[in-house]
């Protein structure tokens, strides 16, 4: 998948274990993480949006990491 030229490649798999949100992620679901914000810090992830390539350029979106509300599942931060 494409990432924006400011973001760095990750290949991880995180486990939600916050409050549903069907806009945004639901409990227990798991999701991919492909890409760091080298200014931000913070990481891109497909979340229960989806990613369409005719109106998005860039799958998913960037959210803050949070260790209460994610685990990860396979793979590692940078």
């Amino acid at each position: 998948m494409k990432i924006p030229p400011t973001e760095i490649p990750v290949n991880v798999k995180m486990r939600y274990l916050g409050e549903s949100d069907p806009f945004r992620f639901i409990n227990g679901k798991t999701y991919d993480v492909i890409g760091k914000d080298e200014v931000l810090g913070w990481y891109r992830i497909i979340d229960e949006l989806g990613y369409d390539p005719e109106v998005d350029e860039y799958p998913g979106y960037l959210h803050g990491w949070n260790d209460k509300t994610f685990e990860i599942v396979s793979g590692k931060l940078i």
